[in-house]
């Protein structure tokens, strides 16, 4: 996956999350550009042609602009990924994708779940960054320079973490400390590559920043277009990172 895909990608993602309805749209919708990335890493692994339904069945259900309360389509296409991801077992980056897109049903299901939205999203996205960690951290090395530039996404982490405190519910202050610690350790690990690739470090850090956007419209001081800046950021921070693993194939086997 060279630069001019990554580029239309993250043109044809934005461009279908407006289209489709933008923050107001379905849950599923929202993911579809996921659910295409998880179809491709699993087709490139285990090179079955039928992971491209999954996409397909979402493309549909964004032209009709489906709702998860009242559409079955929604609960197909979660179990027909479910399916696939055990087909093709073996695929950590498959099992990344795959938590990513349930965390983009769950977080836009808030009117559905209710507050549990949030705090189901956020164990999703969690264990999303622990599949990318163990990839990350497969080829790592430390060296002066590098644990110098580590204290930068800790520093950053931390300091957003306090400035949230006096806004976190104190039920949510363990889930979002750990969140924002597993966030970082994702980020170190894309600095401690031995060989450094850019896509891989671009990508993880667009993953922090869009997250540290959440976390300052939800718990500090909410802005305008917030939606906007972190759809656009988390799309490519995925594409980024799917291109980078890709790159370096040898990586995301088990």
């Amino acid at each position: 996956m060279n630069k001019v895909y990554i580029i239309i990608f993250f043109i044809l993602s934005t461009a279908y999350f407006f289209i489709t309805g933008g923050e107001n749209t379905a849950p599923l919708i929202k993911a579809t550009p996921i659910i295409f990335l998880f179809s491709v890493v699993l087709y490139r692994e285990c090179e079955k042609r039928y992971f491209f339904i999954l996409p397909a069945v979402s493309f549909l259900a964004g032209l009709t602009n489906l709702r998860l309360d009242y559409f079955p389509v929604n609960y197909f296409v979660i179990a027909l990924a479910v399916v696939f991801l055990l087909i093709c077992r073996k695929s950590l980056l498959g099992y990344a994708l795959f938590f990513s897109f349930i965390g983009d049903i769950v977080l836009a299901s808030e009117k559905y779940l209710g507050e549990i939205s949030f705090l189901i999203g956020l164990a999703s996205f969690f264990s999303a960054h622990i599949f990318y960690s163990i990839l990350l951290y497969n080829d790592i090395e430390f060296t002066p320079l590098k644990s110098a530039i580590l204290s930068l996404p800790v520093a950053v982490g931390l300091t957003l973490f306090f400035l949230f405190l006096d806004n976190i519910p104190s039920d949510m202050l363990i889930p979002v400390f750990a969140y924002i610690s597993v966030i970082i350790i994702m980020v170190s690990g894309s600095i401690l590559r031995k060989n450094i690739n850019i896509l891989l470090l671009a990508g993880a850090s667009a993953f922090m920043i869009s997250d540290m956007m959440i976390g300052i419209n939800k718990f500090y001081k909410p802005f305008d277009n917030a939606h906007l800046f972190i759809m656009m950021l988390y799309y490519l921070a995925q594409m980024l990172l799917v291109a980078g693993f890709l790159k370096d194939k040898k990586e995301h086997f088990v």
